[in-house]
């Protein structure tokens, strides 16, 4: 037997929740297949959690196996052929597809690529038998040579979003894709716009959290154009490779230490619960060139309303502050950052940042005095403003309305600058600031 797949029997039967399923498809005599990337995984010596299986039972198995498990079951499909088994405590999945096993071979046949479509018949193998490996269209050579191989001509018509999961699938397991396949997949690649926006953006959202050279992949070989027709690849590359310096050389950027561990967090810090900073700051270069991106990202990948309006804002902040610069403003005054703060607060670091980049080269730029009030704005921006707003409306006799949020705007600019530090401070100012006002 070859050397891995004795190894992948071992693992196999080290894992105590292989050895469940087994032994409640064993009390039925029923014969169950592992497949897909579970196998890819374990071949390549990866953990994984996610465990994908085919049956030949009733699709009423499932909640029996759930039961058997003390696990949690969720419906795929409306017509209950796959099913998804919950492990909660071990934070482990076990997707149930139910076929009729005489059709198994087509079944497999109907996966992506080679390397996804190999089987380990679970029956066999606990029994110890030599056959429990099946590999119908040379996955494991495929595997070994590291390639991308299509299963059938169909793949990508039949399901094209395998166009990026093959790109994916390169870059995460720096294989390449065989040239009939990739010939194939550029055939299809405008098919793309048959796929639900919710398949869209969960493959194209994991994609932004990989190294950036999967995005100059797909543009290389056509791909992110189809996608954003609007791409501006000259300023996404180069924001990006700004920020993979940034990320990568923090102290090039910022002198204090606190600050470069804070802003290299940042970037994985959760916008909501869909996406990470890197993510929306990606999303925004890649539609810097749409009128309205954050309508473009809704219909594209039916994005939440809290990431569409943060790529937008990343975008308008970057562009008001370009403009105001362009201008001749002084973007890092007080009154400015009050201003922008109003309407940008939460898109500080990406837009002055993005400004930074853009005039790398300028001599005229005032690159480091920038750079320092990113880093106060790091350092400070989750200090709670040293005077409430009810405490202003409650002491100066104001009406909550936009000039109090204005007001606030300001207090927090000068606070995160560290020009007040104190109440008395925040008074003080506060005075100055009405009495210019009468």
């Amino acid at each position: 037997m070859d050397k891995k797949l004795t190894e992948v029997k071992k693992k196999i039967k080290e894992d105590e929740l292989l050895r469940s399923v087994n032994l409640f498809f064993s009390l039925t005599n029923t014969n169950v297949y592992l497949v897909g990337g579970y196998i890819r995984d374990l071949l390549l010596g990866k953990e994984s959690s996610d465990i994908d299986i085919v049956v030949d039972a009733p699709t009423s198995t499932v909640k029996a196996l759930a039961h058997f498990l003390n696990a949690t079951v969720f419906y795929l499909r409306k017509r209950e052929i796959y099913a998804r088994v919950m492990i909660m405590r071990e934070g482990r999945r076990i997707d149930i597809s139910f076929i009729n096993e005489e059709n198994f071979k087509e079944e497999l046949e109907r996966r992506d690529f080679t390397i996804n479509s190999m089987a380990i018949n679970l029956t066999k193998l606990f029994k110890d038998e030599d056959d429990f490996f099946i590999d119908y269209f040379n996955g494991l050579k495929d595997i070994e040579d590291k390639i991308i191989r299509q299963t059938n001509q169909n793949v990508f018509e039949d399901d094209p979003i395998r166009v990026l999961r093959a790109f994916r699938f390169k870059n995460l397991l720096n294989f390449e894709i065989e040239k009939e396949t990739l010939n194939n997949l550029k055939t299809y690649k405008s098919y793309l716009d048959k796929v639900s926006p919710e398949r869209m953006r969960d493959e194209f959202f994991r994609i932004t959290l990989m190294d950036n050279k999967i995005l100059y992949d797909l543009y290389e070989n056509g791909i992110l154009t189809e996608i954003f027709p609007h791409l501006d690849y000259e300023f996404l590359q180069m924001a990006l490779t700004n920020l993979e310096d940034a990320i990568s050389k923090p102290e090039k950027y910022f002198k204090q230490e606190e600050v470069r561990e804070v802003f290299v967090n940042f970037w994985n810090e959760p916008v909501g619960k869909e996406v990470f900073h890197i993510q929306t700051f990606k999303l925004a270069l890649l539609t810097f060139g749409e009128e309205t991106p954050a309508l473009f990202i809704r219909k594209k990948f039916n994005a939440s309303l809290r990431t569409c309006t943060k790529v937008q804002n990343v975008i308008f902040a970057f562009k008001y502050l370009k403009n105001s610069y362009e201008e001749g403003q002084d973007i890092l005054s007080i009154d400015f950052i009050g201003t922008f703060f109003r309407t940008y607060k939460k898109e500080t670091i990406e837009a002055y940042l993005l400004l930074t980049f853009y005039y790398k080269n300028s001599k005229k730029f005032p690159k480091k005095d920038v750079l320092d009030f990113v880093a106060l704005f790091v350092k400070n921006r989750f200090k709670s403003l040293v005077i409430s707003g009810n405490e202003i409306v409650r002491e100066y006799g104001l009406t909550p309305s936009p000039f109090v949020g204005d007001l606030l705007m300001y207090l927090k600019a000068h606070q995160i600058l560290e020009k007040i530090k104190t109440k008395e401070d925040a008074k003080a100012l506060i005075d100055k600031y009405l009495k210019k006002e009468e």
